[in-house]
């Protein structure tokens, strides 16, 4: 009989003891008990120690094809599993596949399919990556049309957070007095140096209609900094519905436009 913690585990009267899918709650003391004709032995004292994985970090994301993929570093003999969830709101988290560590960069990739999609990694049964990442199909119609960065992306730069556009499209950046302008001509950005900050929005003109595809990590706080004067600001992490201006500590005199797509303008 093998007994753990001084407590007989059940059914354990093999002259092996196995563990499968250990957990921290199993390390302690184990130890057994022979019995037979002439009386019993009790054997030695094992002790098992379980180290819980390390949070995962997914230190890579990236878009091509359709595609989206993430990578992340991890640790033999220890299992992951992708999660993923379309929603950052009350999110509820299925479990899309499972990977078994090998030591080295681990990846997966899924197509861009949904308008909005959030992945995260669990190590082992409980421990989840320090980060969430995501992507976000934004639909941009031909015109004027207002957009806003929803992610902490690898770069702020114009031409990667908007990587595909229409020849002629020109981004205009409010910037407390006036308009930063950025097109894209030939093949080349105008201003290149132009960027996006999470929760900063921008006007685009657009000849004929596109998708843009945003990835980024979602950031823990989802507040956005609101300067005195005009400024054009966004939700970060995409929302479905407009709860969130309810929410605005809004005093007198301040005024809140929202962009009509229909009438090309706020």
């Amino acid at each position: 009989q093998w007994y753990f913690n001084g407590v007989a585990v059940g059914g354990a009267t093999s002259s092996t003891l196995t563990l499968s899918s250990v957990t921290p709650a199993q390390a302690g003391s184990y130890h057994v008990v022979v019995r037979g004709s002439s009386g019993y032995d009790t054997s030695s004292t094992a002790t098992l120690q379980v180290q819980a994985p390390t949070p995962p970090v997914i230190s890579s994301i990236s878009m091509a094809g359709g595609m989206f993929q993430l990578g992340f570093q991890s640790q033999v003999g220890t299992d992951y599993a992708i999660e993923s969830t379309p929603s950052s709101q009350a999110p509820t988290w299925t479990v899309v596949t499972s990977l078994a560590g090998t030591g080295g960069l681990l990846t997966y990739s899924a197509a861009a399919t949904q308008p909005v999609m959030y992945w995260r990694v669990r190590a082992g049964t409980s421990v989840y990556s320090v980060n969430v990442v995501a992507y976000a199909n934004c639909a941009i119609s031909a015109g004027f049309a207002f957009v806003a960065n929803p992610f902490a992306a690898p770069s702020y730069r114009i031409g990667d957070l908007f990587p595909y556009v229409p020849e002629g499209t020109a981004f205009y950046k409010w910037n407390g007095t006036g308009y930063d302008i950025s097109s894209y001509e030939f093949g080349v950005w105008s201003n290149p140096n132009l960027t996006l900050a999470p929760g900063e929005g921008i006007e685009v003109h657009a000849p004929v209609a596109f998708v843009n595809t945003f990835i980024g990590e979602a950031l823990g706080s989802l507040n956005v900094s609101v300067p005195a004067g005009r400024s054009l600001l966004g939700t970060i992490a995409p929302i479905t519905s407009e709860a969130g201006w309810s929410g605005l500590p809004l005093a007198d005199g301040d005024q809140v436009d929202k962009w009509n797509p229909a009438l090309g303008g706020f």
